[in-house]
This record gives C-alpha cells, sequence and structure tokens, in this order.
C-alpha cells in the first residue's frame, strides 16, 4: 500500500497567467483540485496524495516556473553578452589608439631627428658650421617649413659676410657714435624676427644664449 500525504493544494494552484497553457495538461492531481474546490467544508479533513501524484504535481509546477521565467533567462543572457562584447570592443579601441599614438609619438621624434641631421648638412654645405641652438632654430614639424628657415639662416650668415667684406675692401672701419646700444631683455628678444635673432647670436653669442634660456 502506498503512503498518503496531506497536501496543500494551494501552492500548486496554476498561475492565472498561465492557465490557457496549462489546461491542456491531464493527470490526478488537477481532478483531485477540482473535487476539492467543488465539495469541500470547513470540517473536512485535508486530501491526501500517493508519492507517484505528489512528484507529478511537483514536475508540472517545475514545467510550468521554467515555462513563465524562461524568456526572462534569455534576455538576460542576451544583455550580459551585448555587455561584455561592448567591454571588450572598447578595451580593445583604447588599445590601439595608445598604440597609435605611440606610433606617432615616436614617428614625429624619429621625423625632427631627420630633420636635425637634413638642416645641419644643409648648413654645412652652404657654408655655415651650426651649432646645435642654431639648428634649434630652424627646425619646426613640417619639413617644408625647416627648409625654408635653413636658407633664411644661410642668406643672413650671407649678407653678414658680404657686409663684412665690403668693410674690409673699402678699408673703412665702423665708427663708435659714443652712444652705448642697449641690450634686449627676455620680452624685447622675444619679439626679435627671425632675422633679427640670428644676427644677434652672430653679434653677441653669450648674450644670445643667455636671452634664450630666460625665454625657455
Amino acid at each position: 500500500m502506498e503512503d498518503k500525504f496531506p497536501m496543500n493544494l494551494q501552492f500548486f494552484a496554476e498561475n492565472p497567467a498561465a492557465g490557457a497553457d496549462d489546461a491542456s495538461d491531464t493527470g490526478a492531481p488537477d481532478e483531485v483540485e477540482s473535487k476539492q474546490a467543488e465539495g469541500g467544508s470547513d470540517n473536512e479533513q485535508p486530501k491526501t496524495f500517493t508519492q507517484a501524484e505528489v512528484d507529478k504535481m511537483v514536475q508540472k509546477r517545475m514545467a510550468r516556473y521554467d515555462r513563465d521565467h524562461q524568456k526572462e533567462v534569455e534576455s538576460a543572457k542576451s544583455e550580459a553578452t551585448k555587455l561584455a562584447k561592448m567591454n571588450k570592443d572598447q578595451k580593445k579601441d583604447y588599445e590601439l589608439q595608445q598604440a597609435q599614438q605611440k606610433a606617432q609619438d615616436a614617428e614625429a621624434q624619429l621625423a625632427r631627428y631627420q630633420l636635425r641631421d637634413t638642416v645641419r648638412k644643409q648648413l654645412v654645405d652652404g657654408g655655415f658650421t651650426p651649432e646645435e641652438s642654431d639648428i634649434d632654430l630652424v627646425v619646426t614639424a613640417d619639413a617644408e617649413t625647416t627648409k625654408q628657415n635653413g636658407d633664411a639662416l644661410l642668406a643672413m650668415v650671407e649678407r653678414i659676410r658680404n657686409d663684412e667684406r665690403q668693410k674690409t675692401l673699402s678699408g673703412s672701419t665702423p665708427k663708435v657714435s659714443g652712444t652705448q646700444v642697449k641690450a634686449p631683455n627676455a620680452q624685447e628678444f622675444m619679439k626679435y624676427s627671425y632675422d633679427q635673432r640670428v644676427k644677434l647670436k652672430q653679434d653677441n653669442p653669450a648674450l644670445y644664449s643667455q636671452l634664450v634660456q630666460q625665454t625657455l
């Protein structure tokens, strides 16, 4: 003889939202629930069920729970996958941007070194042996502008040389007017044109270096 268990059928009651789906399920538990609902009174004892009937009711309850929550589970999985993918893509984009920035910085630094070598050769070929500070005046981030600056420096050097040659050939010497030439300060030096800076460097290298350090 199978054991009987008193049960509270309310726990196994159908979900109202899923009633249409569960209506097709047949078996003893539903019939027992209906019978108890029809004629039960306050004095009646709780209905008892066999182990097989209990197992069947539990299985139906679990199946109904899985069916009701399957859509929520799938939606949560889809969202989690989407977020994980977004985070991975963002991390990949960030790493790519960092790598590109490093490559650009390295390329710019290499280009500047190459420009310095090019400028040095340009000036030497033009008959002027530059110092590092001279090259600093000429080199920019743009190759074309750098070349133009180099040409301007060579032209300035050539004009100064021509002036000195003319003075030597004419046998004249510079006259001292007795008026002391005032040395520029850092603010005035910053307003100097390129040609003025080159001339100051030629005339007074020590003052030029001092002013350059003050404006750094």
